[in-house]
């Protein structure tokens, strides 16, 4: 449920802010009330190049240093 949240000026009735309010704290304790991942001991995790990566040409990330790679203890 990762997104950006925008907040711009304007007015909102009582009502309405109550309705976002109620919105934005359901979000906030579904998200912290899901289990966190937990990776095996020894596991070697490869993560795919995701959009902060997507300027590369095509094949370069497998010979590039490794942010995208990592070792877990």
């Amino acid at each position: 449920m990762d997104a950006d949240i925008r907040i711009v000026r304007g007015s909102a009735s009582a009502e309405e802010l109550a309705a976002v309010t109620a919105v934005l704290l359901a979000a906030a304790r579904t998200r912290a009330a899901a289990p966190a991942f937990q990776e095996p001991a020894g596991a070697t995790i490869l993560r795919w190049p995701g959009a902060d990566r997507a300027h590369r040409p095509a094949g370069t990330w497998l010979t590039t240093p490794a942010p995208h790679w990592r070792h877990a203890a």
